[in-house]
Parts: structure tokens; C-alpha cells; sequence
């Protein structure tokens, strides 16, 4: 009875042993996917600079955007910048600055460096000047 019940105790510890060993062959299996999946992801995602600029020369100052969210940046005093976050490829970057017209620039595999030249936007004044009355000084000589 003594060597049924040691038999049966060894097959279980067997049994457990063997379903151990399974469990970190998987685990092993699913943590190399996970290291795989990171590394892609890491060669998928570049750090982005670049200079913005018009027909006279760099914009300081100008808007740099991840498009659909806050993140972003400002030209410093030569028109350049340097995103902040890693981005993706076919992330878009919006390029804005007052008085011109914005751009999207969409990331690619080879983008490294964005060169972005603004145009001025077309502003119409809507309205006709007032001059029914002429213009009086309130000050006293």
C-alpha cells in the first residue's frame, strides 16, 4: 500500500513538474512576443526636428502640432524645433502661425528633418469705412 500510494505521489509531482515547465516554455514564448512587439514599436517611432520659415525667412515663435491632440512645440528665434514626443509613421504634424495659411506635414518612413515654408493668408476686410461723420477731438487746447 506504501509504494501505491509513493507511486501515485510521483506521477502527481511528475504531472506537476511537467505542467510547470510548460508554464514557462509559454510564458517565455509570450514575453519574447512582448520584447519583439516593444523593439518594432521603438523603430517605428522617430524624434522629428525641422524649420519653419516664410519667404523672408524663419518664423520664431511658430506652432508646432500633433494633429488631434495637445501636444506640441514653438519655433525658437531661427525657425527651428525639435518635437517632443517620439512620433509614429502617418502621424501629422499641423504648422500654424498667425496671419498665415496652416500646413500638415504627414510623417514617413524616411522623415527624419521637415522643412515647412508658410504662406500668407489672403485676409479681405468686410465693410466700408465710416466717414459720415467727421472726426472731432475731445481735447481741450
Amino acid at each position: 500500500m506504501k509504494t501505491l500510494i509513493q507511486k501515485h505521489n510521483l506521477k502527481s509531482i511528475l504531472f506537476i513538474g511537467l505542467m510547470f515547465i510548460g508554464f514557462l516554455n509559454f510564458t517565455s514564448a509570450l514575453t519574447e512576443k512582448k520584447i519583439t512587439n516593444m523593439i518594432t514599436k521603438l523603430q517605428q517611432t522617430k524624434t522629428i526636428k525641422g524649420v519653419v520659415s516664410n519667404e523672408d525667412g524663419p518664423l520664431p515663435g511658430a506652432d508646432v502640432l500633433l494633429k488631434g491632440s495637445r501636444i506640441g512645440t514653438v519655433t525658437d528665434k531661427n525657425g527651428a524645433f525639435t518635437f517632443p514626443k517620439p512620433l509614429k509613421i502617418n502621424d501629422v504634424l499641423e504648422f500654424k502661425y498667425l496671419g498665415y495659411e496652416a500646413k500638415e506635414v504627414i510623417i514617413k518612413e524616411n522623415t527624419q528633418f521637415i522643412e515647412v515654408t508658410l504662406d500668407e493668408a489672403k485676409i479681405e476686410m468686410i465693410g466700408a469705412l465710416n466717414s459720415g461723420k467727421p472726426y472731432k477731438s475731445k481735447r481741450k487746447n
